[in-house]
């Protein structure tokens, strides 16, 4: 639930300033729109002196002021600006969402405007995604003389606010936090690499002398350097030596086990978020973030939203979820593991707001069920190793080929 000084929106967190709706619509949070100060309008934009330069100036009064704020209240948001202003004629063909929640910024934003904008249309959000990002005000005023070539802005009345390639207003004016697709396209990127890496290597190492192996290693070795998720401990270096000691491939081997060693250790896959974790982090600061409900935006997982009349025990909750972890830890799995972690937070998510009044039996009810699903996974984890060991027994009584590779 995203809820802000006017009105309540509902949808999940994608980043600090930016909310989906469970339709898909794009909720940007906090996005200057606009800002005081001075812009550079060429005369014939502006009815002036043609291919003249004029520097038009924005005041905080009339910025910030309360008819100009109002008159953005509700407008269309638009995929660059219109040849004409949004009219009820044309407002369909241009309209691409909704402003909401017009007021002046605060702090090191006080000089900006800032409004709320939900963006409805596919093709604009994909845009937004994939980096258009800079906004622009479309709007009606009028000018008064300053000095020469210099013109003030007055009696401002938006008509639209469009997202748009490059603003007048600069690059501060803009729909906020890096772009999440990147963040993503990052991640493949350097997965996709080390896995690469990884098959390479184990193939050239079937038919490679150790010489070739050491050589490839330190080649790898370098190349994941760059992804920061390469071995931090250097490998200790081996004193030089003189002509007449002995440099045997023992010792060479010995030192490639530890390179390989580390190497390994550092295109191992690391295990995934734990739910149960966040669940747990998450609860912890709720009391936080009740102290912060007045700030202009503050978002809340759907999930987590009570229904009237209903309150969540967070103590209760985080007392289940200390005892749920060290269970779900003896899971030795840890595919197994991350999804039955996932599982419970799910279940510990859905039940919230949903206990009894008068007594704690929901939340029992809910342990009972948590307990069951981790002893069941556990349970399949264990019984693949029975299997496995049962496996092993029949080798051993009836194969004569195991038998011998034991002894």
């Amino acid at each position: 639930m995203i809820k802000t000084r006017k009105t309540i929106y509902y949808g999940s967190k994608l980043s600090e300033n930016m909310t989906e709706t469970p339709e898909g619509f794009l909720l940007c949070l906090n996005v200057p729109i606009g800002r005081t100060g001075s812009q550079e309008y060429l005369g014939q934009e502006l009815g002036m002196e043609y291919g003249k330069r004029y520097e038009v100036l924005r005041t905080e009064e009339e910025v910030f002021s309360v008819a100009a704020m109002a008159s953005f209240e509700g407008k269309p948001f638009c995929d660059e600006h219109p040849s004409n202003e949004v009219t009820p004629e044309n407002a369909t063909q241009y309209t691409k969402g909704n402003v909401r929640n017009v007021r002046r910024g605060s702090g090191e934003q006080s000089d900006l405007l800032l409004a709320d904008i939900i963006v409805y249309d596919k093709a604009v959000i994909q845009a937004i995604r994939q980096g258009k990002r800079e906004v622009s005000c479309g709007y009606n005023c009028l000018y008064e003389p300053a000095g020469e070539y210099q013109l003030k802005q007055t009696s401002i009345i938006g008509n639209h606010v469009a997202l748009v390639e490059k603003g007048r207003a600069g690059s501060r004016v803009a729909i906020k936090d890096e772009l999440p697709e990147k963040r993503r396209g990052k991640q493949m990127e350097t997965k996709s690499k080390k896995s690469i890496l990884g098959r390479m290597f184990g193939a050239y190492a079937q038919d490679a002398t150790p010489e070739e192996l050491e050589l490839a290693v330190d080649e790898i070795v370098k190349a994941c350097t760059d992804e920061e998720t390469a071995p931090t401990e250097p490998v200790k270096e081996t004193p030089v030596q003189d002509e007449g000691e002995e440099n045997s491939l023992e010792a060479r081997m010995d030192r490639l086990e530890v390179v390989v060693g580390k190497l390994v250790q550092a295109l191992a896959p690391k295990e995934g978020p734990n739910a149960l974790d966040a669940l747990e982090t998450e609860l912890s600061g709720k009391v936080e973030e009740a102290e912060s409900a007045d700030e202009e935006s503050v978002t809340v997982e759907p999930e987590t939203v009570n229904q009237e009349n209903q309150t969540v025990d967070h103590a209760a909750l985080l007392a289940q979820i200390g005892t749920l972890k060290p269970i779900v830890a003896q899971i030795k799995d840890p595919t197994e593991r991350k999804r039955t972690a996932d599982t419970l937070a799910s279940i510990l998510r859905q039940s919230a707001g949903v206990r009894k009044s008068t007594d704690n039996q929901g939340y029992l009810d809910l342990y009972q069920a948590s307990m069951q699903h981790v002893e069941k996974a556990r349970k399949t984890m264990d019984a693949v190793g029975d299997e496995r060991e049962l496996g092993r027994k029949i080798a051993r009584e009836y194969n004569p080929h195991y038998k011998k590779e034991e002894k």
